[in-house]
């Protein structure tokens, strides 16, 4: 396994949930998670891209079909 990644991006998705993640609707800017992947991402040297999800996304419930909502 490589020790560096030479710059690749790190995709990362995510909702805001404070104090873990903090930001706008648009990019997810600090917090406790986001500055652990930030440290590790630096220390692969690798890009971290943080994408955020809207809440009704992330807090959905899966049914017994596999159909979120």
């Amino acid at each position: 396994m490589p020790d560096k990644y030479h710059g690749c991006p790190l995709i990362v998705t995510t909702n805001i949930w404070e104090p873990f993640v903090f930001g706008t609707r648009e990019t997810a800017e600090n917090g406790i998670e986001v500055m652990l992947i930030k440290t590790i991402s630096e220390k692969l040297d690798m890009k971290a891209i943080f994408k955020v999800v809207d809440d009704a996304k992330a807090f959905a419930y899966i049914t017994e079909d596999e159909d979120t909502g």
